[in-house]
């Protein structure tokens, strides 16, 4: 998933690769 290289920093680049798709996961990522 894109999900998996999605990175703050580049959050610019990874938004137009599946941001509503990876937005979900980035809750999940947030608690670690």
């Amino acid at each position: 998933g894109t999900y998996i290289y999605f990175d703050y920093e580049k959050w610019g680049q990874r938004k137009k690769e599946g941001f509503t798709f990876e937005y979900k996961y980035l809750e999940d990522r947030d608690l670690n």
